[in-house]
């Protein structure tokens, strides 16, 4: 299995917990594996479901960094702050797209 299957899995996994900190982690995970526009997204989604950023994770820095570097900081910025004020629901539906690949 490729990373990005593994972290589909996990995001499809973590759906059915009802610890919203394993699904914030699986998302972080799963935006390492998708384009950078969505990767954007689906950290704002993550800050979302926690309720607040995880300062500090050098794998979520380096995503982010990643991410910024191809689609510049404003388009980042944006995308982090659409998914940041998704509903539940709209964050789900979203995730499941990731997910499905």
């Amino acid at each position: 299995m490729s990373a990005g299957e593994l972290h589909r899995e996990a995001g499809s996994v973590a759906k059915q917990s009802f610890m919203v900190a394993d699904l914030a982690a699986a998302v972080e995970g799963l935006a390492e594996a998708i384009p950078p526009k969505q990767a954007a997204l689906l950290l704002g989604i993550a800050v979302a479901l926690r309720g607040t950023a995880l300062a500090g994770d050098p794998d979520v820095a380096r995503v982010a960094a990643e991410a910024t570097a191809v689609i510049g900081a404003e388009a980042f910025a944006e995308q982090l702050c659409t998914g940041a004020a998704m509903s539940r629901e709209d964050a789900l539906t979203t995730i499941d797209k990731a997910v499905s690949g």
